[in-house]
């Protein structure tokens, strides 16, 4: 017996074309019934597969099985012909994998050639009130021009969708199913399309849409508005703000993303996205572009602190943090967390160091999942470890960045410091590794800094030469990061002297204005103290910034004695009856250095007296006044010496974080005055508790050397003594000799 006749003797072929018809039906079916129930567009693609193979599986039971009158029995087998079932299961088994692999390529090559940026606005549905008849294609031309690509996608023209829509429907009150509706953008080469539906009823309306991506055919959750007919255009707004937001993965946030600005909302989700692949300088314009629209728009003036924390502070980002507390209420309860645990609850009144540490660990415990809180823990141990005693900082930076990039690997800001953290350790695999992630992940635009700390640490002189020619195009903020995370992490500091003077060219009118202060700072740095006497001195030449540029000649020649002692001599005295808290408070520290008794107990009454005025938001005052306190009881060998170098200390860990250059003269200072008491591991501690800042910062470096070696922490002191020697390139003089004596400290230790 043939092959055919056998078929045609078991029924195969009617087997075969009844499964045809019903697979046909249940197509047809799925295609219409699984989009109306808003399942997801992968469930019409499940039910073809299925048709497809379960197509031979039908054909081989139609083979095995008959239906009798009696029901279902094995078919008896002719005695001249015997079916090879192996050969039918491999067969079966090569059309399964046959079509899998034919769909997963043929989606691949069908996604080649689509902007994934690009979005084709079909016209709407409508139902309900006849009237709404017109906004079917009118919604087409209400969504086109608010999609620009601007925090979300760009919108295909609108004649161009509306011509190849009425093409593929029979008549213009039709409608496209949503896979017939991917085809037709597939066509227009977007990556998206967005079908919709308006429901009007007793003068209100509801829009209801979603976005398709056509590449994976997956949907977006619903977006849902409902408002008054007249009121329509705003309603479409909000539509699109939440299409936008779900898109962008904000659906959680939307009850603070609906503002009443559309622009607002488009702005917030570039800078948002921006802000998470390490772009700060462009996010921190959206975000401003964003609050400059809605002042109330609490997660954009959030994000714009965050990223101008990045690129500089300056008075927008104070508004920004201001901005976002006052409106706190309207943030989602993560970033309410987030912005907390940052600010504290009593903003504007700055916190301590304990207590930052605190809020953030309240924050991950609350927000578990959130890369963003992750990120603000190891953060502040980065930044506040050292101050809070931990000799293991670093690490826990690490482990709490690690934990963020496993919850979002391409969130950019927990790997921005782990370049430094590496640098200092001489870790190129691992700084390498982390530098080629943010690569990736940054579109190759690494800040300026990353590139700079990268390439001077792993003495990549040809790059290093070629970002000295970029550098002119960067932001003045990131010149001035590149230089302090070279000093601070020990790398070589080739070229540093060129990417200052880079600094000097391109400041902005603003930093003009202060060039004397940061050319003084830099030159101390680096121990070229006739320098910085010269930009000390350019200071004091303007009228306008004379008693600032004689204070600022008073601080450093207490934190660094190789300076002109009779200049700062002269400033301090011509700032004896200048009324400002902190002028007080520094020329009671020079008079207490040169031994004037008299003249720092006076000075401490002022400060008691400014105290006593004040109140209780005068916490910059009060520590300072007890720094004077501690410094006068060491210096004329009170009895109370330990006790308020003690309460000095506290009040560094546990009163409210001070600015920079406070943070790095009380840890200079500190650190000076336990050594005179004798109390080097006090002294060790304490050196470490300035803020993240280059002010007085190679003084601070040289305190903590010196200390730590009495201390007998030589490991420790031998790295202080090996950064500091690395930041200086002194001139002949006063600090070519402390220079000298620095290096021939370290030779002592080395050789132990």
């Amino acid at each position: 017996m043939s092959f055919s006749a056998e078929l045609k003797r078991r029924k195969v072929f009617r087997v075969a074309a009844a499964y045809l018809v019903g697979a046909w039906v249940v197509l047809q079916v799925a295609d219409i019934l699984l989009p109306a129930l808003e399942l997801p567009l992968w469930t019409v693609k499940l039910v073809a597969i299925l048709a497809i193979v379960g197509f031979p599986v039908a054909l081989i039971i139609g083979w095995i099985f008959d239906l009798v009158p009696g029901g279902i029995e094995r078919t008896a087998d002719a005695a001249t012909f015997r079916f090879p079932l192996r050969a039918a299961l491999v067969g079966t088994l090569v059309v399964v994998i046959g079509v899998s692999g034919f769909m997963i390529i043929r989606r691949r090559l069908d996604a080649v050639g689509l902007d994934p940026n690009a979005v084709v606005v079909l016209p709407f549905r409508v139902t309900g009130d006849a009237q709404l008849q017109l906004m079917r294609e009118g919604m087409v031309d209400l969504i086109v021009p608010k999609l620009t690509g601007m925090g979300g996608p760009r919108a295909v023209d609108s004649r161009t969708t509306l011509s190849a829509w009425r093409r593929a429907v029979r008549t213009d009150d039709a409608d496209l199913a949503p896979i017939k509706a991917i085809g037709l953008a597939r066509k227009l080469g977007a990556g998206h399309v967005i079908l919709g539906e308006i429901v009007g009823a007793q003068g209100q309306i509801a829009l209801n849409a979603r976005i398709y991506s056509t590449i994976d055919g997956s949907a977006s959750a619903p977006a849902r508005v409902t408002a008054r007919q007249d009121s329509i255009l705003p309603a479409v707004d909000r539509m699109i703000a939440e299409l936008l937001s779900r898109q962008a993965g904000e659906g959680d946030n939307l009850a603070a993303l609906l503002t009443n600005s559309l622009e607002a909302v488009q702005a917030y989700l570039e800078g948002n996205r921006d802000y998470r692949l390490g772009n700060y300088e462009e996010a921190s314009q959206r975000f401003a572009e964003a609050v400059d629209a809605d002042s109330t728009f609490a997660l954009a003036a959030f994000g714009e602190s965050r990223s101008l924390g990045w690129t500089g502070f300056g008075p927008r980002y104070q508004r920004a943090r201001k901005l976002a507390f006052t409106f706190r209420d309207r943030l989602p309860p993560r970033e309410r967390d987030l912005l907390i645990a940052e600010l504290g609850e009593d903003f504007p009144r700055t916190p301590s160091y304990a207590q930052t540490l605190r809020r953030w660990e309240y924050a991950v415990a609350r927000q578990p999942d959130s890369p963003e809180a992750w990120y603000g823990l190891g953060d502040t141990y980065f930044h506040n470890g050292q101050p809070l005693g931990m000799a293991d900082y670093a690490d826990r930076a690490l482990r709490a960045w690690a934990r963020s990039i496993a919850l979002d690997s391409s969130y950019a800001p927990p790997w921005e410091h782990q370049m430094q953290i590496h640098a200092a350790r001489g870790d190129t695999a691992r700084m390498r590794h982390v530098y080629q992630h943010l690569r990736s992940i940054t579109s190759d635009h690494v800040s300026g800094t990353t590139k700079w700390v990268y390439a001077a640490a792993a003495g990549h002189d040809t790059v290093r030469g070629r970002l000295l020619r970029e550098a002119r195009e960067w932001h003045g903020t990131k010149i001035n990061d590149a230089i302090l995370h070279v000093m601070k992490s020990g790398i070589p500091a080739h070229d540093l002297d060129k990417l200052a003077d880079i600094f000097v060219a391109t400041a902005s009118p603003v930093q003009r204005d202060n060039l004397w202060f940061w050319r003084a700072i830099y030159e101390l740095n680096r121990g070229r103290t006739s320098r910085a006497q010269r930009a000390l001195d350019e200071g004091a030449a303007r009228d306008a910034t004379r008693s600032q540029a004689q204070f600022v000649t008073v601080a450093h020649s207490i934190a660094y004695r190789e300076l002109d002692q009779a200049v700062a001599d002269r400033a301090a005295h011509d700032l004896r009856n200048d009324k400002q808290p902190f002028t007080i408070c520094m020329v009671g520290f020079w008079n207490m250095f040169k031994d004037r008794r008299g003249l720092v107990e006076h000075a401490l009454r002022a400060m008691a007296d400014t105290l006593a005025r004040r109140g209780s938001d005068a916490d910059d005052i009060r520590h300072c006044r007890q720094m004077l306190v501690a410094g006068h009881a060491v210096i004329f060998h009170q009895p109370t010496a330990r006790t308020e170098l003690q309460r000095m200390d506290s009040s560094v860990v546990d009163g409210p974080i001070m600015g920079g250059p406070v943070a790095n003269f009380s840890a200079v200072l500190l650190a000076r005055l336990y050594s005179q008491t004798g109390d080097f591991e006090r002294a060790r501690q304490a050196a470490l508790r300035g803020g993240y800042a280059q002010y007085h910062l190679s003084a601070q470096v040289l305190e903590h050397a010196r200390a730590a070696a009495q201390a007998g922490q030589h490991a420790e002191a031998i790295e202080s003594y090996r950064i500091f020697l690395l930041m200086q390139d002194p001139e002949p003089g006063p600090a070519k000799q402390l220079y000298d004596k620095a290096r021939a400290e370290l030779a002592m230790l080395t050789s132990r």
